[in-house]
């Protein structure tokens, strides 16, 4: 039972640390050049970071595998991002200094942020049951309803006493025996 919990406790550990997948890269950008970087998304559901820029600005712009471009930024030295990869494959983040006649350096810092749904498929049936009732009702004769009422009051007022009275007595007859407990002299004197 130990070692279950022990597994499954490592089990969390290592999920929490494959969520998110993170990348820290420094470029030098020379004047009117531009780096990438690729980002494979394969079961990745969003990526996001940020860039900063020493010694000038830059433009910042990321483009999915299909090369439509999801984000734009112009002349930027810092900025957040984040985006959703709705498709599998590479994901390419581009930093051109197109704003400065001088090298920048640029960090770059992303993470890849993976989802891991679980799902289980639960089927149930239900079955319907109809019951059809019939009321009938008895012939009514008038002597019986107060019959029954006669008998129930005698029987309450009569009938449940005694019995209470006749449960209890021999209660207390048992209970007073067995405070007693068995007899220590014999009851019969012989001669």
């Amino acid at each position: 039972m130990k070692t279950r919990r022990v597994m499954f406790v490592s089990l969390l550990f290592l999920l929490a640390l494959i969520g998110s997948v993170q990348a820290n890269s420094v470029f030098v950008i020379e004047p009117s050049k531009e780096v990438t970087q690729s980002v494979q998304t394969d079961w990745c559901k969003s990526i996001g970071g940020n860039v900063s820029v020493d010694g000038g600005n830059i433009d910042f712009y990321v483009t999915d595998p299909s090369g439509t471009t999801l984000l734009s930024y112009e002349n930027i030295s810092f900025i957040n991002f984040k985006f959703n990869t709705t498709q599998n494959g590479t994901y390419v983040i581009h930093l051109a200094n197109r704003w400065s006649a001088n090298n920048v350096t640029a960090t770059l810092f992303y993470g890849r942020n993976f989802e891991v749904t679980v799902s289980e498929t639960i089927r149930m049936w239900q079955t319907v049951t109809t019951t059809t009732m019939t009321l009938t009702t008895p012939s009514t004769n008038p002597w019986i309803g107060p019959l029954v009422q006669i008998a129930l009051i005698v029987f309450g007022a009569i009938v449940c006493p005694l019995l209470v009275n006749v449960l209890s007595n021999e209660i207390r007859r048992r209970l007073q025996k067995w405070r007693d407990g068995e007899p220590k002299t014999p009851s019969t004197v012989s001669r």
